[in-house]
């Protein structure tokens, strides 16, 4: 099973985004990856986050789980809700569900793009 963890974050605190990471990471159930959405967050926590994109999060037990980053402007509504749909999409779209990925994009937001 393939389980991807979402998170958004604006913080100023590094260590608080290392020890969210880790403990993501360490779980009994491992995530296959993490995406971490930051919106505008402090440069130090921007830096880190870069640096785990390149290197992944090692566990304790040797493997290095991936880090997706997507930096976006902390902005309004519109933004929030085009983000929500591309990560709906992208859920879809890993679990091989066709039809409703299908349907998902000809009624919510035909013109919204997302890349994995």
């Amino acid at each position: 099973m393939k389980i991807s963890v979402v998170i958004r974050t604006y913080t100023q605190d590094e260590a608080e985004v290392g020890r969210l990471l880790t403990t993501l990471a360490e779980q009994a159930v491992q995530p296959w990856e993490l995406v971490v959405i930051d919106s505008g967050s402090a440069p130090p926590v921007q830096h880190r986050l870069r640096n785990l994109q390149r290197s992944g999060i090692e566990t304790s037990a040797g493997r290095s789980i991936p880090l997706r980053l997507l930096e976006i402007p902390n902005q309004a509504y519109q933004s929030a809700r085009a983000l929500n749909w591309a990560i709906e999409v992208r859920a879809i779209t890993s679990s091989s569900r066709i039809a409703e990925r299908e349907e998902m994009s000809s009624s919510v937001m035909p013109s919204a793009k997302y890349s994995s």
